[in-house]
C-alpha cells in the first residue's frame, strides 16, 4: 500500500536515487504508521489500513513473519508489507526491483510469489513480462477493496452479534484448526498451512461453530491486516454464518482500533454487490492520480500468480544505442538551457567551456545516430564500419574524429580549473570570444584525426583480404567501406603503416591525458597547501567543481577511450580478441548522457528507504500520514493504523512485519512487509501517485527483499492497481519475475458512523447456528484448507494471524464450522468463508459483521477487499449500510458518488533466482 504527499514532490529531482528502508522494527514501524497517517489524522484512509493493522499485530503479539519496508528509506513514498514465508508484495517499478532483490532468497526457495496491488501495478507486470520475458502470467484476479470507515467501525463496535441457533461465534483454534482453514482456502496452493497457523495464532480470527463444536464458518486476518479467507462449509451456507464471521472479525478489529478492510474478487458478484450495499462496508475510491486524466477511477486490487521461466542470459538489442542517443540529446539540450539561464554567476566564463562540452555531447550522438558504427577486432586487426544512414568511409572517419574530440575539450576544462584554483587573476583571459576561438582551434586540430583515419586506416589489399571472410560471415551485405588496421601480415611481419596510424591516435590521447594529470596534480597540491586562504563557501565550490570535472573525465575514459584504445591497440600487442561487435559502440552512447547528469547535479544525491518498524518511528509515521489523527478516517491510512496498533502493543505481527517509507524523511510511499514469504502491501498515497517516486521506491524494496526472494522464490503484492502497473513496468524492464496470479479487488470500509452502528448492533446467529470464537486447535486445518490463497503462505502465517488477531466463526448446531472470518496481518478483514452447506443462510455476513464489530469495539479501522469476480459480494457490500467504498480524493476530501472508486490488487510473482535486476 502506498501514499503520496503533494508538498514533497518538489523535493525530488532527477539526481536522486533511492533505496529501501526497513521499518519492521517496532519503533520504526510505529514511526512509519505515525508518518503515513499523519499522526493518526489519516487513519481512515484505506491505503493506510493494512499498515495500521500490521503494526498493531506486531505491537500486540509479535507476529513473526511480517516485514515492512518503505521506499525510499527516508520519508517512504511506497510501503511494502511482506509476509516473508509467503511472498506477497504490494509495489511499483524501481521499488519493485528493490523488493525483488530483497526477496531473492525466498523466491529461489518457493519458485513463485504473489503480488497484491492495484491493476496499474498488474499492467506494469504485464509490460515487464512482454519486454523482459521474465514472467509468465498464470492467473490474474481483480478485487474490489472494501473497508470500514470510522463511522462504520463505530457502528460495528456497538453491534452485539449473535450466532443463529445452534451456532456459536468465537476464535479459531489455531493449533488444531489451521489446516481446516487452509484446506478450504481457494489459494491454498500458494501458501503453506504453516502460514495460516501463524496468522491464526497471532492475528484475530472468527469462527462459527455448530453445536458439536465443529468449525463451519470462519474468517481470519491476512498478515497485511485485511479480513480474508471468509469461508462457510457448503452444508452450512445460507444461514448468515459467513457474514456473521466477517462482521464479527471486523468488530474484533474495530474494537482493537484496527483498520477493517477486505478485498472481494470482482467476479464474486454476490459478495461484491452485498458488500457495496452493506452499511458497514465502504468501497475504496481512488485519490487523484497526478499522471492520469482518469482521476475518478476506482482502485482494483489485483492478485497475480506467476511461474518461473528460464531467463535469457544475454540479449543485446540494436535499438539500445538509439535510446541512449535520444536521451543524450534531450538531457544535453536541458543542460545547455541550464548553463545559459540557470547557472550560477560564480562559475564565470567556465560556462562557455561547459557549453562547448554540452554541444559536443549533442554533436557526437547525432553523428553516431547517422553512422551507427560497428567497432570490433578480428585476430591481428581491428575494423570499424557504418551500418546507419551513411555507410561510406568518410562517415566512419568523421565518427572516429568526433568521439576523440572529447578528450581535448576535457583538457581545456582542467586547464581552466587549474587557473581558477591557483591563478585566478588570469581568468580575465577567458571570455566568450576567447573560449570560442580555443574550441574552434581544437576542433580544427582534431580534423587531423580524420585525415589519419581516412588515409592511414583506409584498408589496403592485404587488410581487405584478411578481414573479408570475417565481414562476409558476420555482417552479410555490410562493411563494404571500412577503416581498420592489420598489424601483422599473414606471414607474421609487423606492418609499420598501421602502427604509425595508431601511434598518431595514441599521441593525441597521451598529450591530452598528460595535461589532465598534470593539472589534477597541481590542483590537489594547491588544495592541500597551507597558504590557501579561501572562505568555506569558496573552498566547497572549488572542490565540488573539481570533483565534478574528475567525474566528467572518468566517464569517457571508461565508456569511450579504454574500450576504443583496447580494440585498436590490443591486436597490435599480440592479443587476439573477438569482441561482440556492438559492445564498444553501445558503450560510446553512455558517456554523453551520464556526463550531462554529472554536470547538472555535481554530486549524486541519494534518497533511500526509511525503516519505520521501530515503535518510535512507526508511531511518528502514523502521525505523519494521518496528520496527527486528522486523516485517520482516510482509507489509505487504515492498514498502517491497524498494523501500528498491534505492533506498538508489542503484539503480532511485530517480529513478522516491517514497515518502510520512501523517502526516509516524510515518506510519500509506505511499504508494509510481512516477512514470511514475503508479502508486501503498498500504501496508496493520499495525494495521488508520482511515477518517479513510485518506481524508485519499488525498486528499492525489491532490492532490499532480494535475499528473501532468493530464499522463498516468490513475492505477494497487495496494492492499488496503479502500483501494480508500475510493477508490471519494472517487470517489462527486466525485473526477474514471472506473473503467477493477479486479481482486482474492491476496497470496502466502515466509516466512523458505520463503525459506531456495527459496534452497537446485537448480532444473533440464525437458527441452528451459534456465534463462536475460532478454536485454532480444531478449526485451523479446516479454515486453512479452504483459504483461496493458502498456497501463497506457509501454514504458520494463518495460524499466527488466528492466534493473535481478531477472528470470528459461526458454527452449526453440531459445533462444526459453518462460516468464519479472520484478520489479515495488514489490518483488513480477510478469509471470510462459509462452507457450502451453510451458504445462503446469512452466516457469512454474520461472521463478517461480528469481526467488524470486534474491530469497531477495539477502535480498529474496518476494511476489506472483495475480488471483483465475486460479484454478489461486491454488490452486497456496495449496498450494505455498514460498508462504504473507497473513493478517490480531491483537494483532500473524498470524491462524490460520480467519481470512480479505487481498485485494489492482489498479485503473486515468482522470482527467478540468481537473476540480476
Amino acid at each position: 500500500m502506498c501514499r503520496m504527499r503533494d508538498r514533497e514532490i518538489i523535493a525530488f529531482t532527477l539526481q536522486q536515487m533511492s533505496a529501501l528502508g526497513d521499518f519492521t522494527s517496532l519503533d520504526r514501524l510505529r514511526d512509519l504508521v505515525e508518518s503515513l497517517t499523519d499522526g493518526g489524522k489519516q487513519n481512515h484512509r484505506f491505503e493506510n489500513f493494512a499498515l495500521h493493522n500490521i503494526s498493531a499485530f506486531i505491537s500486540a503479539s509479535g507476529f513473526p513473519n511480517m516485514r515492512v519496508f518503505g521506499y525510499p528509506s527516508e520519508k517512504p513514498y511506497y510501503v511494502f508489507m511482506i509476509e516473508a514465508e509467503v511472498g506477497q508484495v504490494s509495489l511499483l517499478k524501481e521499488g519493485i526491483k528493490a523488493v525483488l532483490h530483497l526477496l531473492k532468497t525466498e523466491l529461489e526457495k518457493f519458485g513463485q510469489f504473489i503480488i497484491e496491488s492495484d491493476t496499474t501495478v498488474r499492467a506494469m507486470m504485464f509490460e515487464i513480462e512482454r519486454e523482459g520475458s521474465y514472467f509468465v502470467n498464470i492467473e490474474s484476479n481483480e478485487c474490489l477493496p472494501f473497508y470500514m470507515d470510522d463511522d462504520q467501525k463505530k457502528q460495528i463496535v456497538e453491534i452485539e452479534f449473535e450466532a443463529p441457533d445452534g451456532y456459536t461465534v468465537g476464535s479459531v483454534k489455531w493449533e488444531t484448526e489451521h489446516k481446516i482453514l487452509h484446506s478450504h482456502w481457494h489459494y491454498n496452493f500458494t501458501t503453506p498451512a504453516e502460514i495460516f497457523r501463524d496468522r491464526l495464532k497471532y492475528l484475530p480470527s472468527v469462527g462459527v461453530r455448530a453445536e458439536d463444536g465443529y468449525l463451519v464458518a470462519w474468517e481470519m486476518l491476512q498478515s497485511f491486516g485485511q479480513l480474508t479467507n471468509l469461508f462457510t462449509l457448503e452444508e452450512y451456507r445460507g444461514n448468515g454464518l459467513g457474514v456473521l464471521s466477517e462482521l464479527s472479525l471486523a468488530q474484533v478489529l474495530a474494537r482493537k482500533e484496527l483498520q477493517v478492510f477486505k478485498y472481494v474478487s470482482h467476479d464474486n458478484y454476490d459478495v461484491v454487490r452485498g458488500t457495496m450495499k452493506h452499511p458497514l462496508w465502504s468501497l475504496w475510491k481512488s485519490p487523484i492520480n497526478r499522471e492520469s486524466s482518469d482521476e475518478n477511477k476506482d482502485y482494483i486490487l489485483s492478485s497475480t500468480m506467476v511461474s518461473e521461466q528460464n531467463r535469457i542470459l544475454f540479449e543485446f538489442f540494436a535499438d539500445f544505442e538509439l535510446v541512449n542517443i535520444g536521451i543524450s540529446v534531450i538531457t544535453n539540450l536541458i543542460l545547455i538551457y541550464l548553463i545559459l539561464y540557470r547557472s550560477s554567476q560564480e562559475i564565470g566564463a567556465y560556462r562557455y567551456l561547459l557549453l562547448a562540452f554540452a554541444i559536443n555531447d549533442i554533436y557526437f550522438p547525432l553523428v553516431h545516430l547517422f553512422t551507427l558504427p560497428v567497432i570490433c577486432s578480428y585476430k591481428d586487426a581491428f575494423v570499424m564500419f557504418s551500418h546507419g544512414i551513411f555507410t561510406s568511409r568518410i562517415s566512419i572517419c568523421l565518427f572516429a574524429c568526433t568521439f576523440s574530440q572529447t578528450m581535448p575539450l576535457l583538457a581545456h576544462l582542467f586547464v581552466y580549473r587549474l587557473i581558477a584554483t591557483k591563478w585566478p587573476r588570469y581568468l580575465q583571459f577567458y571570455t566568450g570570444r576567447t573560449c570560442f576561438i580555443m574550441v574552434t582551434f581544437t576542433v580544427a586540430f582534431e580534423s587531423s584525426l580524420f585525415t589519419n583515419c581516412y588515409f592511414n586506416y583506409g584498408p589496403d589489399h592485404e587488410t581487405i583480404d584478411y578481414v573479408q571472410t570475417f565481414l562476409e560471415e558476420e555482417f552479410t551485405g555490410e562493411g563494404e567501406e571500412f577503416i581498420g588496421a592489420l598489424y601483422y601480415s599473414v606471414e607474421g611481419k609487423f606492418r609499420m603503416r598501421a602502427f604509425l596510424a595508431t601511434m598518431g591516435f595514441n599521441s593525441i590521447m597521451a598529450v591530452c591525458s598528460s595535461v589532465i594529470v598534470s593539472c589534477s596534480y597541481l590542483i590537489v597540491a594547491h588544495f592541500r597547501s597551507t597558504h590557501v586562504q579561501w572562505s568555506g563557501k569558496t573552498k566547497r565550490m572549488q572542490l565540488q567543481l573539481f570533483q565534478t570535472l574528475v567525474l566528467q573525465m572518468i566517464i569517457p575514459m571508461i565508456f569511450v577511450y579504454f574500450p576504443c584504445a583496447g580494440i585498436i591497440n590490443l591486436p597490435m600487442m599480440g592479443f587476439r580478441l573477438n569482441v561482440f561487435p556492438n559492445l564498444v559502440s553501445a558503450s560510446l552512447t553512455f558517456f554523453p548522457l551520464i556526463d550531462a547528469f554529472i554536470i547538472m547535479f555535481g554530486e549524486l544525491l541519494m534518497s533511500t528507504l526509511g525503516d519505520f518498524t521501530s515503535s518510535d518511528r512507526l508511531r511518528a509515521l502514523v502521525d505523519f500520514l494521518t496528520e496527527g489523527g486528522r486523516k485517520k478516517h482516510r482509507f489509505e491510512n487504515f492498514s498502517i493504523q491497524n498494523i501500528s496498533t498491534w505492533m506498538l502493543a508489542d503484539g503480532f505481527p511485530k517480529g513478522h512485519m516491517r514497515i518502510f517509507g520512501y523517502p526516509s524523511e516524510k515518506p510519500y510511499y509506505v511499504f508494509m512487509i510481512e516477512e514470511s514469504n514475503p508479502h508486501v502491501q503498498v500504501r496508496t498515497p493520499s495525494a495521488g501517485h508520482v511515477s518517479v517516486l513510485l518506481k524508485e521506491s519499488l525498486s528499492a524494496v525489491i532490492e532490499m527483499l532480494t535475499p528473501d526472494l532468493e530464499k522463498h522464490g516468490q513475492i505477494l503484492l497487495e496494492a492499488d492497481t496503479t502500483i501494480r502497473a508500475m510493477f508490471f513496468e519494472l517487470q517489462s524492464e527486466g525485473a526477474p519475475f514471472d506473473t503467477v496470479y493477479y486479481g482486482d479487488f474492491f476496497p470496502f470500509y466502515m466509516d466512523e458512523e458505520q463503525k459506531q452502528k456495527v459496534a452497537e448492533i446485537e448480532f444473533e446467529a440464525p437458527k441452528g447456528f451459534r456465534i463462536d470464537s475460532v478454536d485454532i486447535a480444531n478449526d485451523y486445518d479446516k479454515m486453512h484448507s479452504v483459504w483461496p490463497y493458502r498456497a501463497t503462505a506457509p501454514p504458520e502465517i494463518l495460524r499466527l494471524r488466528l492466534e493473535n488477531l481478531p477472528s470470528v466463526c459461526v458454527r452449526a448446531e453440531d459445533g462444526n464450522l459453518a462460516s468464519w472470518e479472520m484478520t489479515h496481518a495488514f489490518g483488513q478483514l480477510t478469509h471470510l468463508f462459509t462452507l457450502e452447506p451453510f451458504r445462503g443462510k446469512g452466516v457469512g455476513l454474520l461472521a463478517e459483521n461480528l469481526l467488524a464489530q470486534i474491530f469497531a469495539r477495539k477502535g480498529l479501522q474496518i476494511y476489506k477487499y472483495v475480488v471483483d469476480t465475486n460479484v454478489d459480494v461486491v454488490k452486497g457490500s456496495m449496498k450494505h449500510p455498514l460498508w462504504s467504498t473507497w473513493k478517490s480524493v480531491k483537494n483532500g476530501k473524498e470524491s462524490d458518488d460520480k467519481e470512480k472508486d479505487i481498485m485494489w490488487s492482489f498479485n503473486i510473482f515468482k522470482y527467478r533466482r540468481g537473476k540480476e535486476n
